[in-house]
């Protein structure tokens, strides 16, 4: 079932604090995305680029491990991460591995390590997640991160780009980067939550190329590819 969580805790380092209007979209299928802007940009360098992290990957590039009835193990191996594509310092392309136990209210607690600064330095980090409904335009909390709904999932086929869009229910992430370039130029981002006319309410639209993005999703095909401005979507998941 799709879900999409925001996340309203990040302690890293033993340091609790949250920044970021960061929502997490997994599909059906499980395909992901997740977007973490910044709230309150402080500097030139995060008003020029103001996310904290974006990354994106389908259903192949994360191992998902049913440890018990409250835990699952999950080890993600981002197929595009901002971080890693800017050549953010200390920024790893190892695999994340983490649990992500559900309490009793509904909400997740992410636990993992990760060893940015090389395999003797390890640094704890833990993410706390709320379910959102996916069926409202609003932020309306749910208790269960799996909801009905429809669950779209489009990737760019172009060599020259990396490209995902997620649809869950009424909510739309997207990330583009051109791999021929490892500035902010080269990526884009976009948020937008549908309305019931059909129109969008476009919460994030960064980058010079979002008019790239696919932004009408009705009567599509599993397999099939649509142009958008010269970039090509192959549409690999279509549940509505």
């Amino acid at each position: 079932m799709p879900s999409l969580l925001k996340r309203i805790s990040f302690r890293v380092a033993g340091t609790n604090n949250e920044r970021t209007f960061t929502l997490s979209s997994v599909s059906d299928d499980g395909h992901f995305i997740s977007l973490r802007p910044l709230i309150k940009p402080a500097g030139e360098k995060e008003v020029e680029f103001p996310f904290e992290w974006a990354f994106a990957g389908t259903n192949k590039d994360v191992d998902v491990t049913k440890v018990d009835e409250t835990n699952v193990r999950q080890v993600f191996r981002m197929a595009f991460d901002s971080n890693v594509y800017l050549k953010v310092p200390n920024a790893s392309s190892d695999p994340v591995d983490t649990n992500w136990k559900t309490w009793d209210s509904g909400v997740l607690q992410e636990s993992g390590t990760i060893f940015p600064f090389g395999d003797d330095r390890a640094v704890e980090f833990e993410e706390i997640w709320q379910p959102i409904d996916i069926e409202s335009g609003k932020l309306i909390l749910t208790d269960s991160a799996a909801a009905n709904g429809r669950s779209i999932v489009l990737k760019v086929t172009n060599s020259n780009k990396y490209g995902i869009i997620i649809v869950t229910g009424k909510w739309i992430q997207g990330l583009l980067g051109d791999l021929d370039d490892s500035s902010i130029k080269g990526l884009n981002f976009i948020r937008f939550v549908q309305n019931s006319d059909g129109s969008h309410q476009k919460l994030i639209n960064y980058g010079s190329n979002v008019d790239q993005f696919p932004t009408k999703f009705d009567s599509l095909e599993k397999g099939e590819t649509i142009d958008v401005n010269g970039v090509s979507w192959e549409v690999l998941e279509y549940h509505v």
